[in-house]
């Protein structure tokens, strides 16, 4: 009989501190999921505030030519147009901000296209672009800014 209830008190204890362990176990796994979760999306955060120069900075220097970058007008709104010609043909590229992103739209000069046309490139909050008398190129988004001189791809990113 000794011999039973012994038995019995050992599988209770074994099943007990199972349980104690199972239970652990979840609790770590919901506190690093929530953890994980925090940490996506201040590093997304952080990441749409720096992506949005870097993509202007490395379209300029891709595409960067004598004549080719102008400050320009795209349906009201200040855009970013990269001109060029292919097979005799005018085509525009506008980078502009529309609708809480930072769109691109590549299209055979001259055509009427709307706003919404555009790819959504980058989510944003703001994005300007003017011309200042100097010559340079002033870009503003929510992280700072970015003075372009154009024809040498030039960049200088202003906090």
């Amino acid at each position: 009989m000794k011999a039973k209830r012994g038995q019995r008190i050992d599988t209770i204890f074994v099943l007990m501190l199972f349980c104690i362990f199972a239970m652990s176990v979840l609790m770590v796994l919901m506190l690093n999921g929530k953890i994980y979760q925090n940490m996506n999306e201040l590093s997304r955060a952080g990441h749409n505030e720096q992506v949005s120069l870097s993509y202007i900075w490395s379209r300029v220097k891709n595409e960067d030519a004598a004549g080719k970058l102008r400050v320009g007008d795209f349906n009201g709104r200040d855009a970013l147009c990269f001109d060029e010609k292919c097979g005799g043909v005018s085509y525009s590229t506008f980078v502009y901000f529309y609708d809480g992103y930072i769109r691109e739209l590549f299209c055979q000069s001259g055509l009427e296209l709307a706003l919404e046309d555009g790819e959504r490139v980058i989510e944003a909050q703001d994005f300007s672009v003017r011309q200042l008398e100097s010559g340079l190129i002033k870009v503003t988004a929510e992280e700072g800014s970015l003075l372009i001189y154009p024809r040498s791809g030039a960049g200088i990113i202003l906090k």
